[in-house]
């Protein structure tokens, strides 16, 4: 699997804030992460200003490939959403597509409160906006 740099053009770059925005509003989210595999933040939204982000992410995506890994073992191709509950903040990783997933830190929300179908359609925009990323810059080469 090749996981690309992406190079996003303004409009696909506000599209996918829009998304996220949208997504930390009905989660109501302290912020929420769209991250490649590599471990690269793509965008954000929220309350992220005291956080180490390139850490974040780096932690974020080691953490999601070692439960890909353990899919595998059990005969899956992927978990669909990663939950830890901490005593203050939560995370929650949901994978899109092969390239990136979203990190969630919520503060005060039970899993059970979370909006998964507001995951999924965003997941789904967000999956079709990198791929048409991921297929121009294919073409450009």
């Amino acid at each position: 699997m090749e996981i690309p740099n992406f190079k996003l053009e303004a409009g696909e770059y506000e599209k996918i804030l829009l998304v996220l925005s949208s997504l930390n509003q009905k989660l109501k989210a302290d912020s929420v992460f769209l991250i490649n595999r590599t471990g690269q933040e793509i965008a954000h939204d929220g309350n992220s200003h005291t956080l180490d982000i390139q850490a974040l992410s780096s932690l974020a995506a080691s953490n999601i490939a070692a439960i890909y890994g353990l899919a595998s073992l059990l005969g899956e191709h992927e978990f669909e959403r990663i939950y830890h509950k901490g005593e203050n903040t939560s995370i929650l990783m949901s994978p899109i597509g092969e390239f990136a997933f979203l990190l969630f830190l919520l503060k005060g929300i039970e899993e059970k409160e979370i909006d998964l179908k507001a995951i999924r359609r965003a997941s789904l925009i967000l999956e079709d906006v990198l791929k048409k990323c991921s297929r121009r810059l294919k073409a450009a080469r």
